[in-house]
């Protein structure tokens, strides 16, 4: 059986990291987070990202 290691990356998405819910630790753990998953996906893991996918009217949506 082969072995798959499988990444997920979560919430690094404008909202979290430079948008209105963002922190400086956010933003100063990015480019680490980046390189970290070029590496990986080097390697052959398989990467995993969430997507924000609201509407620009997200604030008055349920």
């Amino acid at each position: 059986m082969q072995k798959v290691i499988i990444d997920v990356i979560v919430d690094m998405q404008n909202d979290f990291v430079t948008g209105a819910l963002g922190t400086a630790e956010a933003r100063a753990m990015a480019g680490r987070l980046a390189a970290e998953a070029r590496r990986a996906a080097g390697e052959g893991h398989a990467l995993f990202f969430t997507l924000d996918t609201h509407e620009a009217d997200y604030l008055s949506t349920r």
